[in-house]
């Protein structure tokens, strides 16, 4: 464990270790969602154009988010012991998922 530093030098509440840190707009996901942003219909095309194309080569991670994507996520099903001892059950539904069709 390390020693705390001395109180003159700890951060403030609120005071940053970093203040001017990265600029805005230039993390990966930014920069992602700039392009997809600027070019939506074309990528979205090419997107799902390559995860068929790798689904049909075999590529189970493809075939795993196509199915996702088109049928819903698979609710999951959890078993938990609550305070009084008794089980209890939670079912997880995922956004888009559609259940137990």
């Amino acid at each position: 464990m390390m020693p705390t530093p001395p109180k003159e030098h700890q951060f403030k509440p609120g005071e940053s270790g970093n203040p001017k840190g990265r600029p805005k707009g230039t993390s990966i996901q930014a920069i992602i969602r700039r392009i997809v942003s600027e070019n939506e219909g074309e990528i979205a095309e090419a997107l799902v154009k390559s995860a068929i194309k790798n689904a049909l080569k075999g590529d189970y991670r493809f075939w795993k988010e196509i199915l996702d994507r088109v049928d819903g996520k698979v609710p999951e099903a959890l078993e938990h012991t609550g305070a009084d001892g008794q089980p209890l059950t939670v079912v997880i539904n995922r956004p888009g998922g559609k259940g137990d069709d």
